[in-house]
C-alpha cells in the first residue's frame, strides 16, 4: 500500500475567502473616514482656537437703569426714591443676584429653556444637531422652522457678543463660547466650581434677558408687568415671565392675551414633567386670570412712570433727559448705570403748579395760559410748571424760546413788554450815568425807525428821572434812553445778563419786542439778585455713577459737565456786570415792588400784630393789547418770573387779554366768520380785570407763589445801593427853564415826615388845663405826637391830603370851647394844591431845593423791610401824575401789525398810600374837661 508524503512545508497556503470580513471589505471608507474625522478634528482645533472669549464677555459688568431724583434726595438715589429711570430705548434694568432669584423662577426658566443646565457642559449635542438641520433645511429648500437648540449658556453668549448672523458658523462660535465660558468660569478662584458657574451664568442671563415692555433683566419685568418686587412674584407669574423669554412682544398679555396664556401654560406643564410642581398646582396657576396679574403699560411713551406727573414733570425730565444725551451721546447714558440728582423741589414745584392751575383754570379753553419759573440763589431750577398737561400737549411753556434748548422746547417764546428795561437800566448805569437822570415824559417818534412808543405814563407832559421812569415804567423815556446808551450796546448787555434766545438791534428791544422764555428772564433777574454774577439755569445738581462717585457737577452747555468743584457743589458763576451797576438796578426793581406798578407783588407778614413787608424786587411786564403779561422779580434767595397769555396757533388769528380789544376788533371778526364770540377778561376773572396787564394776574400769581415759598426765609434785604457824585446826571437843563413849585412835593413832604417821626415817636400828648364849668376857654392843648398814621392821597380836581389819626400839631391854640374843629385844623382837610405844570422842587419854605444830586422823588431808600422791624413801607405817590393819565406798559414794535396793534390801551394806576404826619393844631376843649387833645393829621 503506498503512502502518501505532503509537499514541501514552504508551499503555497489554501486561499481563504475574505469577503466575508466586514472591516476588510470597507477598509478604504475606513481610511477615508478617519483621515475626514482627523482633518475634521483639525478644523475644529483650529475653528476654536481663533473663537476667543474678551475679557468683557467673562467680566460683563451689567449696567442697571440711570435712576434719576429731586432735590429731596440727598445720597442713594435708587428705584424706590427715583423720580424717573432711564435705560436704552426706555428700556428698564435693575439688576439681581443669584441668591435674589426666587426657586420657582429658576425652576420656570430651566424647564422651558434648558432642562440640562445643570448637566451639560456648555451645549447640547441633541438640541444642536435638531437646530443645525432646520438650518440647512431653511436655507437649501426654503422649508424647516426657526429652531434655537441653544443652551441658555448659548443664549448668554449670543448676548453678550451680539453676534446674531443665522449661519451655521455662528451657531459654531456660540458652542465654543459656551463651552469655553463655562470652564473658564469653573476654573475662576473666584468662583471655584461648575455649580457656582451655571449660576453665575444663569444671574447673568436672567439680568440681561429681554422681557418687553422696555425690561431688561427679570426685576425691571417684574415691575413692568406686577408692579412687585422679584422676590413676592408666585408661581403663575414666574411662568409667564419664563414664557417671554424667546418673543415677549408676541406675547404681551393685553394685546395678545391668548398666545400669553399659552406660553403660560406651556411652561407650567413642562414644570409638571420635571417635578418641580405637582399636577393640582398647574391647574391652579394655569386658571389664574389675566386681569388679576398684569398690570397697565405706563402711559409716558419714552419717559416710563415719572413720580409727580399730576404737577407737570415730564416737562422737567424731558430737559434732563435731553441734557444726559448730550454729555453721554450715542446712547452712553443709558448703559451708564447714572445716578442723576436733579434740582427740581417736589414740594416748590407743585406749589407752583397750584398756583397756576388754581388761577389759570386748565379745563377752560378760553382761560389764558400760565408758566412760572423759580431758581434758586445758584440757578438752580426748583420749580417749572411749564404746562398742565404732558399728554395734551408737549410743548414746554417755560422754556419755550430759550437757546438753551433748541430743537423741541416747543415755540419761538414770547415777547416780554417792559420786562427788558432794566437790561437797559443796568448799560445806561454801567456807562456812568445816574438814575437820577432826568428825560422829557413825552410821547416820542422815530420816523426811521417807523417807531412812535407810548404807554406806561408816557402821556405826562413832564420831565422824569430815570428812577421814576422804571418805577412807573414810562415807555417814552426808555425809548429815549436806548439811544442814550446804543441799541446794539443794550441787545449785547441782554445777552450778558442771560437771554440766550436770537435779538434782533432794534430800539424796540427797551420794551421787549424781542421773543424770550420765562426761563431766559428768570435768568436775566438772578443775575441781578447775585450782583452781577450771572450763572446759567441748571437742572442738575451732579451726575455720579453707580459706585456713588461724582461724574459732574451743574451740566449747562451742551455735553458740558464741568462746572463746580469736586466735593464741593458750589457753582462758579461770572461777574457780567459790576456789583454796584447791579446794586443801583436792584434799587430802582425795589422800588417798583413798594411804590410803582408792581405794587400786587408785595410780600406781607404780620409781626407783633403790625404788618411789614419782607424784601422783593421786581418788574412787570405787558405787551400791546395785553398778548402777553409778566411779573419777574426776587426776594434774597429765589427768582421767580411769571407769563400768562395766548401762546397762539399757526395760522390762526392774535389773541389778547383786553376787553376793549374783544368787543372792538376780535369779536366782530369772529361773527363775520361764523364763529362763537369770545369771553371778556372780566368774565374769566372777575370785576375789574378788563385788561390782564403784569401788574395784574401775574404780580398776583407771583405773590402768591412767593409768599409760600419764602415763609420760612430768615429776614432779610436786598442789595441795593443809591447812585454817587461820579455819576452823570443828564437832562438837568430840563430844570432851568421852569419856575418854582408853589409847594414842596409829596416826596418832599413824606421825607420831612418821616424824619419827624423818627424824632417824636410815640410821645404822649399831656392834657390841658380844664376849664371851669365848660364857660371858660380851656388852654391850649400841647403839641401833638402821636404815632403816624396811613394817609389815603386821591386825585380830585387839585391834590389834597387827608388826614385820619393823631399827627404833629404845629403850635399852640386857644378857641372858644371846642377849639380846632374849624375846617383845616385838626388835619380833616389840611395840605395844599400843587400845579401839575412842570416846575423847580421846594422846601415848605418856598425856597428851591438843591437839583445837583439825586431828585428828591427819586427812588425810596427805606423800600426793603426786615419783617421782625417796626418800620413801616414807604409808598409813594407820583407827583406828576395826570389825572386823567393811565400807567399800562405796553410794547410798540416794529412787528406786522396782524402780530402787535400799535394802539395799546391804558392801564389805570392802583391806589397809591402814603404816611404823611399832619399840620393839625393842638387844641384845648373848653368845656370843663381840662384835655388837651394833639392835632390831627393833615
Amino acid at each position: 500500500m503506498a503512502l502518501y508524503v505532503p509537499g514541501p512545508l514552504s508551499g503555497p497556503a489554501p486561499l481563504r475567502d475574505r469577503s466575508r470580513n466586514p472591516i476588510w471589505r470597507f477598509r478604504r471608507l475606513f481610511f477615508v473616514a478617519a483621515v475626514l474625522v482627523a482633518a475634521a478634528a483639525a478644523v475644529v482645533w483650529s475653528f476654536a482656537s481663533q473663537v476667543d472669549l474678551d475679557e468683557a464677555n467673562l467680566a460683563d459688568e451689567l449696567t442697571e437703569t440711570s435712576y434719576i431724583c429731586t432735590a429731596e434726595v440727598d445720597l442713594g438715589c435708587n428705584a424706590d426714591n427715583a423720580i424717573n429711570q432711564l435705560a436704552f430705548e426706555g428700556e428698564d434694568r435693575l439688576v439681581v443676584t443669584y441668591e435674589e432669584l426666587p426657586e420657582v423662577l429658576i425652576q420656570a426658566v430651566i424647564a422651558t429653556e434648558d432642562k440640562s443646565f445643570f448637566e451639560h457642559q456648555g451645549f447640547d449635542p441633541v438640541g444642536l444637531t435638531r437646530a443645525s438641520y432646520q438650518t440647512i433645511r431653511r436655507r437649501f429648500t426654503g422649508e424647516g422652522s426657526v429652531q434655537g437648540g441653544s443652551t441658555i449658556t448659548q443664549q448668554y453668549v449670543k448676548l453678550i457678543t451680539e453676534d446674531s448672523a443665522d449661519e451655521l458658523s455662528r451657531k459654531g462660535r456660540e458652542v465654543v463660547r459656551a463651552i469655553k465660558l463655562e470652564q473658564l468660569l469653573a476654573d475662576d478662584p473666584e468662583i471655584g466650581s461648575k455649580q457656582a458657574a451655571k449660576e453665575e451664568i444663569l444671574e447673568r442671563y436672567l439680568n440681561r434677558a429681554f422681557f418687553g415692555r422696555r425690561s431688561l433683566g427679570v426685576a425691571a419685568a417684574s415691575r413692568a408687568y406686577f408692579d412687585k418686587d422679584l422676590a413676592d412674584i408666585t408661581l403663575p407669574e414666574a411662568a409667564f415671565l419664563a414664557g417671554l423669554i424667546r418673543n415677549p412682544n408676541n406675547a404681551e398679555p393685553l394685546q395678545n392675551p391668548e398666545e400669553a396664556a399659552r406660553r403660560r401654560s406651556v411652561t407650567l406643564g413642562l414644570m409638571t414633567e420635571l417635578g418641580y410642581i405637582t399636577e393640582d398646582q398647574r391647574i391652579a396657576a394655569d386658571n389664574d386670570q389675566w386681569s388679576s396679574l398684569v398690570r397697565e403699560t405706563a402711559s409716558a411713551e419714552g419717559l416710563g412712570d415719572v413720580g409727580g406727573a399730576e404737577y407737570g414733570t415730564e416737562f422737567f425730565m424731558t430737559i434732563v433727559r435731553r441734557q444726559l444725551a448730550e454729555i453721554f451721546p450715542n446712547n452712553e447714558y443709558f448703559q451708564r448705570s447714572l445716578r442723576v440728582y436733579t434740582t427740581l423741589d417736589h414740594d416748590l414745584q407743585r406749589l407752583a403748579h397750584r398756583t397756576i392751575v388754581g388761577r389759570l383754570d386748565p379745563n377752560n379753553p378760553d382761560m389764558p395760559l400760565g408758566s412760572l419759573v423759580s431758581l434758586d440763589d445758584q440757578g438752580r431750577v426748583v420749580a417749572m410748571m411749564a404746562g398742565s398737561d404732558f399728554d395734551r400737549s408737549q410743548v414746554n411753556l417755560a422754556v419755550s424760546g430759550s437757546g438753551l434748548f433748541e430743537g423741541g422746547s416747543g415755540g419761538s417764546g414770547y415777547e416780554p413788554g417792559s420786562t427788558m428795561k432794566p437790561i437797559v437800566m443796568a448799560e445806561f448805569i454801567e456807562q456812568g450815568f445816574s438814575p437820577a437822570s432826568y428825560y422829557e415824559n413825552k410821547p416820542v417818534e422815530y420816523p426811521e425807525w417807523e417807531w412812535n412808543p407810548s404807554g406806561g405814563t408816557s402821556k405826562i407832559p413832564n420831565h422824569r428821572t430815570v428812577a421814576e421812569a422804571m418805577r412807573w415804567s414810562s415807555n417814552a423815556v426808555f425809548a429815549q434812553m436806548i439811544f442814550t446808551v446804543g441799541i446794539e450796546q443794550a441787545t449785547d448787555m441782554g445777552r450778558r445778563l442771560g437771554l440766550t434766545s436770537s435779538i434782533e438791534n432794534v430800539p424796540s428791544f427797551v420794551l421787549g419786542s424781542n421773543t424770550t422764555s420765562p426761563l431766559d428772564v428768570a435768568s436775566v433777574y438772578s443775575t441781578f439778585k447775585r450782583e452781577g454774577v450771572r450763572q446759567d439755569p441748571v437742572f442738575i445738581d451732579r451726575i455720579e455713577d453707580a459706585d456713588g462717585n461724582v461724574l459732574c457737577w451743574y451740566p449747562t452747555e451742551p455735553g458740558d459737565c464741568s462746572g463746580g468743584e469736586p466735593g464741593s457743589g458750589q457753582r462758579q458763576g461770572e461777574q457780567v456786570i459790576g456789583a454796584a451797576v447791579a446794586r443801583q438796578v436792584n434799587a430802582t426793581l425795589v422800588d417798583v415792588v413798594a411804590n410803582g406798578t408792581g405794587k400786587a407783588a408785595q410780600l406781607p407778614v404780620e409781626v407783633d400784630g403790625a404788618t411789614t413787608f419782607r424784601a422783593a424786587a421786581g418788574k412787570t411786564g405787558t405787551t400791546n393789547n395785553a398778548r402777553h403779561a409778566w411779573f419777574a422779580g426776587f426776594s434774597c434767595k429765589l427768582t421767580t418770573s411769571v407769563w400768562v397769555g395766548y401762546p397762539g396757533v399757526q395760522g390762526e388769528a392774535p389773541r389778547y387779554m383786553d376787553d376793549d380789544w374783544i368787543v372792538d376788533e376780535g369779536n366782530p371778526a369772529r361773527e363775520a366768520e361764523g364763529l362763537p364770540p369770545l369771553p371778556l377778561m372780566e368774565e374769566l376773572f372777575g370785576e375789574g380785570y378788563d385788561e390782564i396787564s403784569g401788574g395784574t394776574v401775574p404780580a398776583e400769581l407771583w405773590q402768591q407763589f412767593m409768599m409760600q415759598a419764602t415763609a420760612n426765609d430768615e429776614p432779610c434785604e436786598i442789595a441795593t445801593e443809591s447812585p454817587n457824585a461820579n455819576q452823570r446826571i443828564l437832562g438837568q437843563e430840563l430844570l432851568t427853564s421852569l419856575g418854582p413849585c408853589p409847594g414842596p412835593s409829596a416826596e418832599y413832604l413824606a421825607q420831612k415826615a418821616r424824619e419827624e417821626a423818627e424824632a417824636n415817636q410815640s410821645t404822649s400828648t399831656p392834657e390841658g388845663d380844664g376849664g371851669d364849668g365848660g364857660n371858660e376857654e380851656g388852654a391850649s392843648g400841647d403839641y401833638g405826637t402821636g404815632e403816624i398814621q396811613n394817609v389815603t392821597l386821591r386825585w380830585t380836581d387839585a391834590l389834597y391830603f387827608q388826614g385820619n389819626g393823631n399827627g404833629n400839631g404845629n403850635r399852640r391854640q386857644q378857641e372858644e370851647n371846642n377849639g380846632g374843629n374849624q375846617e383845616n385844623n385838626g388835619g380833616n382837610n389840611g395840605g395844599f394844591t400843587p400845579t401839575t405844570k412842570p416846575c423847580l422842587p421846594v422846601d415848605e419854605d418856598g425856597k428851591l431845593l438843591p437839583t445837583t444830586t439825586i431828585d428828591p422823588a427819586g427812588p425810596s431808600t427805606a423800600t426793603t423791610v426786615d419783617p421782625n422791624s417796626t418800620s413801616s413801607t414807604d409808598t409813594t405817590l407820583d407827583p406828576n401824575q395826570d389825572p386823567n393819565a393811565t400807567s399800562t406798559e405796553t410794547t410798540d414794535t416794529t412787528q406786522p401789525p396782524e402780530t402787535e396793534p400799535t394802539q395799546p390801551p391804558e392801564e389805570t394806576q392802583p391806589t397809591v398810600s402814603v404816611d404823611r404826619p399832619g399840620n393839625g393844631n393842638g387844641n384845648g376843649n373848653g368845656n370843663g374837661n381840662g384835655n388837651g387833645n394833639g392835632g390831627n393829621d393833615g
